[in-house]
């Protein structure tokens, strides 16, 4: 879809996803979207990138994941997701090149869980990449055992539907 606006003058903004591990990126890999939103800017379409932190997956490494995305000359901006106003404080920090203080990080990761989201298409395919026998499959949707879960995130690179995140 986004090497399709470079082509499509009625398209202003393109909102795809891009973050360092290519996590939620349907077809194609990192690079394939690099190179994509490159050519999307280049013909003029507005560049505002999502999931910098892949459905907070990876919220260990905060900072090398919104500094890589930031460093992208073709990104006009970046949504972040806040929770609270620690993350708020701490993200705006981040994106003015402010230090960041080893306490606002400790504050970023808190607690955190594995949300399954209700547009789960029930195909599985987290349950099985699960090794540790965290998922089975619920009435309406997988479901998470948080005594079992790690938040590896393995389980997220198997959603075609994007719908598990850690938050």
């Amino acid at each position: 879809m986004v090497d399709a606006v470079s082509e499509m003058p009625e398209i202003d903004v393109v909102h795809p996803i891009l973050n360092l591990q290519g996590i939620g990126i349907m077809d194609g890999s990192v690079c394939d979207m690099e190179r994509a939103i490159e050519a999307a800017s280049l013909s003029g379409v507005g560049t505002y990138s999502m999931k910098p932190l892949g459905g907070g997956h990876l919220y260990r490494e905060v900072l090398h994941a919104f500094t890589w995305v930031m460093n992208h000359d073709y990104i006009d901006l970046v949504a972040i997701g806040i929770k609270n106003v620690g993350e708020l404080e701490a993200e705006l920090a981040i994106a003015s090149g402010r230090k960041v203080s080893q306490e606002m990080f400790s504050g970023l990761a808190g607690e955190k869980r594995l949300l399954i989201e209700m547009w789960c298409a029930k195909c599985g395919a987290c349950i099985d990449a699960c090794s540790h026998g965290a998922l089975r499959m619920g009435a309406e949707r997988a479901v998470v055992d948080p005594e079992k879960c790690v938040l590896c995130g393995y389980c997220v690179a198997h959603c075609k539907e994007f719908c598990i995140k850690v938050v």
